[in-house]
This record gives C-alpha cells, structure tokens and sequence, in this order.
C-alpha cells in the first residue's frame, strides 16, 4: 500500500458537523474502526483504531499549527512535487498556492477523528454560504506503516469525484517548471557573485552558500573600512596643504611689508620723500613703490621734515606723464597730486 491516500469526495451533509451562527465550524473526517470510502472510484475500506486517531491529533498539535484546507487538492499536488507535505508547501510557495481555510485535529466523544476549531477564509466563508462547496476529502498519510498515521490537510469541492486531478497535477509539474528556472537564474547570479561555478542551491548545499555569503560580506566590509581609512588620509592631506599654503601666503604679506617699509625708510632717510607722503606710499606694492621712488628726485629733506611751505604760487596741476603714472601705479589723481605739493613744500 501507498504511503498516503487521496479519497473520493465525502458529503459535508453526510457526516456530522458543528457550526456557530451558522457558520461551519468543524465535521467528523473519519470513524474510529470501519471506514468504507472511496479511492479513485474504487471502494477502499480503512480500519482506524483509537491509538492511531489519538496520535495523529498529539502529531498535529506537536506542531503547533494547524492543517490547511485547500481547494481540489492543489496543496496536496503541490506537496508531492516538492517532496514535502502540505503546510510545507504552503510557506514554499504562498504565491502559486492558497488555502481556503485551517483546522485542528480533534478526537471526538467516540473516538472518530474530527477537524474543528476552522477558521474560513473570506472567499471561502463566502462560497460555503452559497453551497458551493458542499464535499470534503481528506490526504491521509502514514498508511504503508513506515511513518505515523496523520493527516495533513483536507480539500474542498463542488463535486464528489476526483475528476480533473491529472489536469492539476500537470499544471503543478508546469508551476515547478517555471520555479526551476528561477531558481536557476538566481544560482548563476550567486555563481558570478562567489565566484564558484559548482554552486547549487539544496539542503546540502545551503550552508555552504551561507558560508561564501558571509565571506564577500566579510571582504564588503573589509574594503568599506580601508576606503574610510584613505578617506580620513586624503581629508587630512588636504587639511595640511590648506595650513602650508596659508602659512606661504602669511610669510608672502611679511616680506612684501619687509620691502615696502624698506624702501618707505630709505626714501625718508634720503630726504626723497615726507612723512605725510609716507602714509600714502604703504598702500602700493613693493614693486609700484619702488618704480615711483625711480622717479622722485632726491629733495634733500633732513629726516623726513620738510622746509616751512612757500606762500602760494598757483594750484599745482598733474602733468599728462603724471596722470598716467598715477594709473600705472594703482593710485588716484588726487593722491598723486597730494604727492606732488608734498615734494614741491
């Protein structure tokens, strides 16, 4: 025998139910003892004894979930695929398949196997309501004695017989197709990623992905902590050619004060120039004070002082050579002019 079977639909009707404000709530799946269903349009008989329902119910709540109920077996089709059982399926591929609602496995007061305590999803409450679905079936597994007998979820239908299973399954083994390829799309992408071509995702070899993982993230990390590093390197250079390029500019403005003040003295201690036109003088860079110093005559002046001014002989003017020179060195006419009474006192 199977290590599992798929019966023919049960009546709800047939079977004794539970039901709060009218909503179903549970029914009897299977009798303790005789049990004469349908499988695949052929009669089967099923003993059950309590031992065995009373196991199967500790099994369910050992798990602590309850078990799906799906529309025409399509967790059941999809279970087998994967090689796991139905609540299984449902985690693995939530998208692809849907249930219609979860029960618990109960014991009833005469031993018999119930599914209570169920819980409708919206469509599904929806459907019951109208008497759409008006048959049950449950997947029992365990039945070649290898594994614990149990139940692992329970269909619902419109009709009695399991017509049109061999169209779901081949719709099932379609889905799996498209799954496989996605899965192998997402290997090559670790492949190039880990830089191992013999990657493949399985239970063996899940730990093995996990561990390569770590280590690119480990080695991220790694080139993330030395690219901060040259950052903070860089950061600091740059602050130390600011500092140097202030301090050449500092030094820069001491000496061009050094010569200005310079050739500012010396023109006072030749007499060249006044104290008064000193002042006026500082603001010109070295290189423009020094060619207007070219061009002042020698006046004799003893330290800087001047002769008493001479009574007035007319307003001095600026020739057109001395306004251009007053251009040339980046003062206005009226300072050159300035300079001019100055040397002529």
């Amino acid at each position: 025998m199977a290590g599992y079977a798929v019966f023919d639909r049960m009546e709800l009707g047939a079977e004794e139910a539970r039901r709060e404000g009218g909503r179903l709530t549970g029914w009897r799946l299977l009798k303790c003892g005789r049990n004469e269903l349908v499988k695949s349009g052929k009669p089967f008989v099923l003993e059950l004894g309590a031992e065995e329902i009373r196991g199967a119910v500790e099994l369910q709540r050992g798990k602590g979930e309850k078990i799906p109920i799906d529309s025409r077996h399509a967790l059941f089709l999809a279970a087998e695929k994967a090689g796991v059982e139905e609540s299984e399926a449902l985690r693995l591929v939530p998208q692809g398949v849907g249930a219609l609602g979860f029960g618990s496995l109960e014991c009833g007061e005469d031993g018999s196997l119930w599914i209570a305590d169920v819980e409708w999803c919206p469509l599904a409450a929806e459907l019951l309501a109208e008497g759409m679905l008006r048959y049950f079936s449950p997947v029992v597994r365990g039945l070649d004695g290898k594994s614990p007998f149990r139940v692992t979820s329970v269909a619902m239908d419109n009709v009695p017989a399991l017509s049109g299973l061999d169209v779901l399954a081949a719709g099932q083994e379609e889905q799996a197709t498209v799954m496989e390829a996605r899965m192998e799309r997402v290997e090559k992408a670790l492949r190039g990623l880990l830089g191992c071509e013999a990657l493949a995702l399985s239970e063996e070899g899940d730990a093995e992905v996990a561990a390569k993982i770590d280590e690119v993230v480990a080695q991220l990390a790694d080139l993330k902590a030395k690219l901060e590093s040259a950052e903070a390197q860089i950061a600091e250079l740059k602050g130390g050619k600011e500092a140097a390029e202030a301090k050449v500019a500092e030094l820069e403005m001491s000496a061009e004060t050094g010569r200005r003040e310079a050739l500012v003295g010396q023109a006072l201690a030749e007499g060249r120039i006044t104290n008064a036109q000193a002042e006026s003088l500082r603001k010109l860079d070295s290189a423009a004070l020094g060619e207007f110093l070219k061009a002042t005559p020698g006046q004799a002046v003893p330290n800087g002082k001047g002769p008493a001014p001479k009574k007035d002989e007319g307003e001095l003017c600026l020739t057109a050579e001395e306004k251009d020179m007053a251009k040339t060195m980046g003062i206005s006419q009226e300072e050159m002019l300035k300079a001019k009474k100055n040397i002529g006192e």
